[in-house]
């Protein structure tokens, strides 16, 4: 196996985890209507989405930015820099959801 296969495989396994705990979130979540998607600098949510759209967003979105080369005739990304972006999406859906968790708290839910 090369290395580029290595480091595909490993962006293959971290989607894989994204969409897990995306669907963890929503069975966790699936009473909740809607989760917040921004927050203002005072805290407070700005505008909400639909709880299916809201724990799919991340994983869609590393989809999404990492593949964004196939569209194009020219070069592909190397794996490695695939994993990295999808590691980056990664952390930010992990903020995400400890925010979501914690706005949950305060609704008592």
């Amino acid at each position: 196996m090369s290395a580029n296969q290595i480091w595909l495989v490993c962006y293959f396994l971290l989607l894989a985890v994204m969409t897990g705990m995306a669907a963890i979130g929503y069975l966790a979540w699936k009473g909740v209507g809607q989760l917040p998607m921004q927050w203002g600098v005072d805290g407070k949510p700005t505008w909400f989405a639909g709880t299916g759209f809201a724990l799919a967003f991340f994983p869609l979105l590393a989809v999404v930015t990492t593949n964004l080369d196939l569209l194009s005739s020219g070069s592909h990304l190397p794996g490695r820099v695939r994993v990295f972006l999808c590691a980056g999406v990664f952390a930010i859906q992990v903020v995400y959801l400890m925010m979501a968790r914690r706005w949950l708290d305060k609704q008592s839910f």
